[in-house]
């Protein structure tokens, strides 16, 4: 891994995907908690959260806690995103 600022490379990331969604807006630009985050009332991002306290108060690295509940919510958030109609956004690119 390189010393790179990690959001140099994001953006970099991101640019190419704004380049294959052409015409379809980013949906980064949207402000929260509009989709694709979750309402703070959100049970499911409760539990994740709750999770995460718990999994901090048994001793788990703040850095395992914070990757553990990072890829729970981006997957969840994929699903939620499947579940209210977007399916695989890929497949029209």
């Amino acid at each position: 891994m390189t010393n790179q600022d990690p959001w140099e490379s994001a953006q970099t990331h991101t640019w190419g995907q704004d380049m294959k969604r052409g015409e379809w807006p980013t949906p980064r630009t949207a402000e929260m908690p509009n989709p694709p985050w979750p309402s703070p009332n959100n049970l499911m991002l409760a539990a994740l959260l709750h999770d995460a306290r718990s999994s901090l108060a048994s001793g788990m690295s703040v850095e395992a806690v914070l990757l553990q509940l990072a890829t729970h919510s981006w997957f969840e958030g994929g699903l939620d995103g499947y579940d209210t109609g977007q399916h695989d956004a890929r497949r029209t690119m």
